[in-house]
């Protein structure tokens, strides 16, 4: 089994494709990568080298030559070229899981066009799941978020099919991760708050969760495993500190 994992390359490796491919490992999965952004970034700072639309879609194609692809992981997508070459290429048979990042956690843009554009709303109808973080969720809905559940039924209104809307920006503690499936059926994911700066943590629990469903797991059971695996990560490295 192998998941495919679309993003920016982190040199530090806290990030991005590096830690894409050690989620997936950990969850017994191969991971292939196709890079959209070369990065020069350490904690504070980021400095972005954008991959070409064209080169980008040569990677795809390449990719998906070699391997049978089920299940299709992305994260740094730099601009509306780059998601149409993606969106092109995608097969109608891949599951796609989008981690919406919109900027890196030293606030460096990622996504330069607009969220809110035909372009971005077309990605996010195609996904099979989305993992926006609170602030994601906001920039998307173009409204700052007071409820999660409130918010998670808006993003579906606006035609996302199901998604994980992330707690960990929410500054509350315990953190509320909530699933949303497609007929409307909610679960919570109820977790402490572990001490510490964590980063890459999207780019991990999207792959962990790509990862799962390669293997067979429903969407609520990959949400699951996912979060579970990821909460046991950030506490073992929180109590390392």
């Amino acid at each position: 089994m192998t998941v495919l994992c679309i993003g920016g390359l982190d040199p530090l490796g806290r990030a991005g494709l590096s830690v894409d491919r050690s989620a997936c490992a950990a969850m017994g999965v191969q991971a292939a990568t196709v890079c959209t952004a070369l990065t020069a970034q350490n904690d504070q700072d980021c400095q972005v080298e954008t991959v070409s639309s064209a080169f980008f879609k040569t990677q795809l194609e390449m990719v998906s030559r070699q391997l049978d692809l089920r299940v299709v992981k992305v994260g740094w997508i730099a601009d509306e070229e780059q998601l149409k070459a993606l969106l092109d290429w995608l097969p109608k048979s891949v599951v796609l899981v989008a981690d919406p990042l919109l900027a890196t956690s030293s606030g460096v843009r990622v996504y330069r066009d607009d969220p809110r554009g035909a372009g971005y709303m077309d990605y996010l109808k195609r996904a099979d799941l989305v993992l926006p973080n609170w602030m994601e969720a906001s920039a998307i809905l173009g409204a700052p978020i007071e409820d999660a559940s409130e918010a998670a039924s808006a993003l579906r209104v606006i035609g996302i099919k199901r998604l994980i809307l992330k707690g960990g920006h929410s500054g509350r503690d315990p953190i509320d991760d909530l699933f949303i499936d497609t007929d409307g059926g909610m679960s919570i994911f109820r977790h402490a708050r572990c001490s510490g700066q964590h980063r890459g943590t999207g780019c991990r629990l999207a792959s962990a969760v790509a990862a799962a469903l390669s293997q067979g797991a429903s969407f609520e059971r990959a949400a699951s495993v996912g979060i579970d695996w990821l909460v046991a990560q950030i506490s073992a490295a929180a109590a390392a500190q």
